[in-house]
């Protein structure tokens, strides 16, 4: 089996990672350094770590295949280096401050500083041993049979529970279910401590809703089940062991961040009755982490792109704690070490990029509709559904029951009755030999290279594995061309996108003029080796 090009970018990456711990002067004929440059371009160094990680973002783009051959780095190499060409000339007009910019570059600094502080003091603490398994084992996976209530307000939900005390708790009705706890952990808090036939104080759920409970019984897990199930036990216990380190990490960063968060409460109590989003462009802040602020508009925003219904405090606590978190993260100070300093400075020069074809180089750009049309007529069949074949398989034994039928086929004895009363393969038979409507691509290999003239009518036989396989092409659905108004906008982008490139070709060529380029090829073809 092979291995795609882009898993063998993220294969060498990470070796390339081990080896930069190791303290060496240039390269030698068995190591690479992730921080090694392989080009200067007006003496900024084009290192390998950020080399493969253009090669990782151009790939994963073009979704390459396990089967297309790896590119020649050195070609690759040289667009990189136009590439820098066109940043240095970005970073020249000043588009750097662009706040889209600074914004994304932000919210990828933070989110990687938290992502490594998360692993460090969160995840490498979770390490579990058989009998931490066992023991949460035989706590979380009792099946237990509740009847479940549930209702929109807390209000209600208490009133019905206090009418159901007063009748006596063998008067319970509701949703019946049984239901194991790995996964709940608001339920688990509230049934470890009943018995059977007690029932539940008030709780409000993960969707908002709140419910009680009338335990039913409880049912031991069985040792059985947990040898059958030990990995799905394992990620249980991780998934719990995280929120309790998560909690208790919260809570100590919210006791030595005390100082720096602030929240009005005037404010929250006076929006708790209103449609927060009907206020427009309100500024007043409501709550502050250090240097991060929360208006009145922005909790709109939020609002907004919540996919579920949000209740403010659930919203402010939220908020607040993110900000914590991303305060404490930026205070490690790993983004201002290697390597997620410099996986930070190549985003940011990546997006650069995007900042200067949209303000420099998109505004140039006209299209026009005779350009379109000309284009959908020279690719016509670019815009033309697949030919579809409908293939009709008979799958046997031997050679001998194989050319059998295949004289009564061309004599003229029904494909189908033939498929149904002879094809070993159970499918065949049940469908009476039917495959199906299938495009070229999607017809297994060692059938389509043994089909020749691909025409209505055509029957072949062929050897596969200790198996004879007959196939008929019962028919045959040539494929339709697309109308243009449908695809008018796929190829005004496509040639909005070349004209960009021809524009992009342009400027390269008058910025190369007074351009000095090193390249270290010696570098470049070990990294071709470790490829």
């Amino acid at each position: 089996m092979r291995i795609g090009f882009y898993t063998l970018v993220i294969i060498v990456l990470s070796n390339l990672l081990i080896l930069s711990n190791v303290s060496a002067k240039g390269v030698s004929r068995s190591k690479l350094r992730d921080s090694d440059i392989l080009a200067v371009v007006n003496g900024y160094p084009i290192t390998v770590r950020e080399f493969m990680y253009i090669v990782g973002i151009e790939h994963r783009r073009e979704n390459l295949q396990s089967n297309v051959p790896k590119p020649n780095l050195e070609d690759f190499l040289w667009k990189v280096i136009k590439d820098r060409l066109i940043i240095e000339e970005a970073e020249r007009m000043g588009l750097d401050t662009n706040p889209w910019l600074v914004a994304k570059v932000k919210e990828y600094t933070v989110t990687s500083a938290v992502r490594i502080v998360y692993k460090k003091e969160i995840l490498s603490k979770i390490n579990p041993t058989e009998s931490d398994l066992r023991k949460f084992y035989r706590n979380y996976f009792k099946l237990y049979e509740i009847i479940y209530r549930e209702f929109d307000s807390k209000e209600k939900a208490e009133s019905e529970r206090e009418e159901l005390m007063a009748k006596g708790s063998e008067n319970a009705t509701g949703i019946y279910t049984k239901l194991s706890l790995m996964n709940d952990r608001v339920l688990w808090n509230l049934l470890k401590g009943m018995k059977p036939g007690d029932i539940s104080k008030v709780e409000k759920g993960a969707n908002g809703r709140w419910f009680f409970v009338k335990l039913l019984s409880i049912k031991e897990p069985t040792w059985e089940f947990y040898k059958k199930n030990k990995l799905g036990v394992k990620s249980a216990y991780e998934r719990f062991m995280r929120k309790d380190l998560e909690d208790v990490k919260l809570k100590e960063l919210k006791k030595r961040y005390a100082k720096i968060i602030f929240l009005d409460r005037k404010i929250v109590e006076e929006l708790k009755d209103k449609d927060v989003c009907s206020l427009g462009n309100d500024e007043r802040m409501v709550a502050r982490v250090g240097s991060e602020t929360l208006r009145v508009v922005d909790i709109c925003k939020l609002i907004t792109q919540s996919e579920f219904k949000v209740e403010l405090d659930g919203l402010l606590k939220n908020w607040i704690d993110g900000r914590i978190v991303d305060h404490y993260a930026l205070g490690k100070g790993y983004h201002l070490k290697s390597p997620l300093r410099e996986d930070i400075q190549n985003y940011r020069n990546q997006l650069l990029k995007r900042v200067f074809v949209s303000v420099v180089i998109a505004p140039k750009i006209e299209i026009k509709d005779e350009e379109l049309v000309d284009y959908y007529d020279k690719h016509k069949d670019e815009y033309r559904s697949p030919t579809l074949y409908r293939l009709g398989r008979i799958v046997v034994t031997s050679e001998e029951l194989m050319r059998r039928l295949i004289t009564e086929i061309q004599g003229g004895s029904d494909f189908k009755y033939l498929a149904q009363n002879y094809s070993i393969d159970e499918m065949s038979r049940s469908l009476q030999g039917d495959m199906g409507w299938l495009s070229y691509s999607d017809i297994p290999d060692n059938y389509r290279k043994n089909i020749k003239n691909w025409k209505k009518g055509e029957v072949v036989y062929f050897k596969d594995g200790p198996h004879w396989v007959i196939l008929k092409i019962e028919d045959v659905r040539e494929g339709e061309y697309k109308p243009f108004d449908s695809v008018k906008e796929d190829i005004k982008a496509k040639l909005f996108e070349e004209k960009v490139q021809q524009e992009l070709d342009k400027l390269v060529g008058v910025l190369m003029k007074d351009a000095k380029v090193k390249i270290y090829k010696d570098r470049l073809r070990k990294l071709e080796e470790l490829l």
